[in-house]
C-alpha cells in the first residue's frame, strides 16, 4: 500500500499501489496494524539481491472493529516458509447499543476522493427520497473518512522517517526530494490542526449543551420535600 513496504530491487509502480489502495477502500476494508516484523516476505536472504516486503496484512470491516475493539495483532517467526504468519487476538466488547453520531471533519474537503464518493453515492442511490441518500452518503463517507484519519497519521509518522532518512544526503536529488517531502509535512500538519480545532469546538458545544440541560432538568424537576409546614396553615374543607 505504500512503496516504504518494500526493501531492495525496483520499487512498484505507483498505479499498482494506488489501485490497490483504492481496491481496499472500495470493498469497506480497513487496515488493522500489526506489532512485530513488519516486513513478511523476504527473497534471496543474506544475498546482495535481498528483497523484503509487506505482502501478508490485516483487513477488517468496520462492524467488525466495532465488535472487537480490544483486538491485538502480531507477526510471528516461522523457519518453514518465507512468508511471516500474522496472530490475531479478537477480544470481544460489550457495547450498549447507542450508534455513534455521524461527525464530518472538515479537512476532508481538501481531498477529491471525498467529493468522488458523494456524487457515485448519490448517484447510485437515484429513485430514492432525498433522506435516504443523504444516510447513504453520510455512511460512504464515515467509512471512507475512518480509513482516511488512520492513512492520515500514518503519513505524517512516514514523512518524518523520510526526512530523517534525507537530512545526511547532499546530493541534489536527495535534498529536492527533502524539500518536497518537507513541504508535504507541513500540509499533513495544517490539517491536523484543523482537525483538532474542529473537535476541541465539538468537545466544548457538547460540554455546554450536557450543563444547559441539567440546569433547566434541576429547574423544572418536582420538589419531594418535606411539606408539613405548609399544610399546617392550609384549611380543611369539603366543598
Amino acid at each position: 500500500m505504500h512503496q516504504l513496504e518494500k526493501r531492495g530491487r525496483a520499487p512498484h509502480p505507483p498505479w499498482k499501489i494506488n489501485g490497490f489502495r483504492e481496491a481496499v477502500a472500495d470493498c469497506g476494508l480497513e487496515y488493522f496494524p500489526f506489532s512485530g516484523h513488519q516486513f513478511t516476505w523476504v527473497r534471496s536472504r543474506g544475498m546482495s539481491n535481498m528483497v523484503e516486503e509487506k505482502l501478508d496484512r490485516i483487513l477488517v470491516t468496520e462492524n467488525w472493529l466495532s465488535m472487537f475493539e480490544g483486538a491485538t495483532a502480531c507477526s510471528l517467526v516461522s523457519p518453514y516458509s518465507d512468508h511471516l504468519p500474522l496472530l490475531v487476538t479478537p477480544i470481544f466488547t460489550v457495547h450498549s447499543g447507542r450508534r455513534k453520531r455521524f461527525l464530518f471533519d472538515n479537512m476532508w474537503l481538501r481531498e477529491d476522493k471525498c467529493r468522488e464518493i458523494v456524487a457515485h453515492t448519490w448517484d447510485r442511490t437515484v429513485g430514492f427520497d432525498v433522506l435516504a441518500q443523504i444516510e447513504s452518503c453520510s455512511r460512504d463517507i464515515w467509512r471512507w473518512g475512518k480509513v482516511y484519519n488512520r492513512e492520515f497519521a500514518r503519513k505524517i509518522e512516514v514523512c518524518k522517517s523520510r526526512m530523517d532518512l534525507l537530512r545526511i544526503r547532499r546530493d541534489e536529488d536527495s535534498m529536492v526530494e527533502y524539500g518536497n517531502t518537507e513541504h508535504e509535512l507541513l500540509y499533513l500538519l495544517e490539517q491536523h490542526h484543523q482537525y483538532w480545532k474542529q473537535r476541541a469546538k465539538e468537545h466544548w458545544e457538547d460540554q455546554v449543551s450536557q450543563v444547559m440541560m441539567s440546569y433547566f432538568q434541576d429547574l423544572f424537576a418536582t420538589d419531594q420535600g418535606d411539606m408539613t409546614d405548609v399544610l399546617e396553615y392550609v384549611a380543611a374543607r369539603i366543598t
